[in-house]
């Protein structure tokens, strides 16, 4: 159970950092170090189970701690509340830092939802065990994520992002911040369900 409520934890914490836009800047820094203690703790906790997934998903794995751990040092680098004062100002102020710490959540969004889809039927199963959900609303549900994903895409300019390109405003960031979160929802369910068609295929070959 503890198990369970750290994952989505973490989940409502990375929604929430993504949400920057819409949040104190000083809250996203602080919840941007909790969200490493809580991936930290999501690690010892299933550091076993590393020792008996496949390469590949150790791969996945190894890069999500990696561009984690990109995350929050440029963000320790960009910082304007919690370090600074600690940071040469030359530093602080270098784009290509300000854009690695912009554009690599959204790298971590797609292994992120790698991820959960290579581990989705236990976290499926002890999320049904909490929330019953008719099979019929669990489908309508999905394809209405799945739309909002693909929106999500679009509307946050993913590919701009994760090709470095210099963006100063998307039309996701004018909206409202529950269709913000939603979109935000959404997407991580599209990479999630990438994750899934992706398992199964690996489990065929």
């Amino acid at each position: 159970m503890k198990r369970f409520w750290l994952d989505v934890g973490l989940l409502i914490m990375f929604f929430a950092v993504m949400s920057f836009h819409f949040i104190p800047k000083v809250l996203h820094e602080v919840l941007g170090l909790i969200m490493l203690a809580v991936v930290a703790v999501h690690l010892k906790w299933n550091f076993r189970a590393l020792r008996t997934i496949s390469k590949m998903y150790l791969t996945i794995d190894i890069l999500l701690l990696i561009l984690m751990l990109a995350i929050e040092i440029t963000g320790v680098c960009i910082s304007n509340h919690l370090f600074n004062g600690l940071i040469d100002m030359q530093i602080r102020r270098n784009i290509f830092i300000h854009q690695l710490h912009v554009s690599l959540p959204f790298a971590l969004m797609i292994l992120f939802g790698l991820h959960i889809g290579s581990n989705w039927q236990g976290f499926f199963q002890r999320l049904k065990s909490r929330v019953p959900i008719n099979s019929i609303v669990a489908k309508i549900i999905l394809i209405g994520l799945l739309i909002a994903g693909v929106v999500g895409v679009r509307m946050n300019q993913m590919l701009d992002r994760l090709l470095m390109k210099h963006v100063f405003g998307t039309p996701a960031a004018q909206l409202h911040p529950v269709l913000f979160i939603l979109l935000l929802i959404g997407m991580l369910a599209l990479f999630t369900a990438i994750g899934v068609l992706v398992n199964r295929l690996a489990k065929k070959f």
